[in-house]
């Protein structure tokens, strides 16, 4: 009886424990900002479940929208 492996198997990686950097647009969003808009479209919907990812992207579109039309940074907008 022969042994044989695979290499595939011992090269698999692990997606789960790959992490990404924020880029700086992702680092300098308000997320408590974020959270309190995706919270409102969410209630604004009716509080049905499921669509948790699109409010939040949604939300982070319009925060960082709101941000670039004003031209605010979260450290600008901390010190008033």
């Amino acid at each position: 009886m022969s042994r044989t492996t695979t290499a595939g198997a011992a090269t698999q990686t692990n997606k789960a424990t790959q992490t990404t950097q924020p880029t700086s647009t992702q680092a300098c969003l308000p997320q408590e900002k974020v959270a309190m808009r995706a919270y409102q479209k969410w209630v604004q919907r009716g509080c049905t479940h499921g669509n948790d990812q699109k409010d939040w992207t949604e939300a982070e579109a319009e925060v960082r929208a709101e941000m670039a039309k004003t031209g605010n940074t979260s450290a600008t907008q901390a010190r008033r």
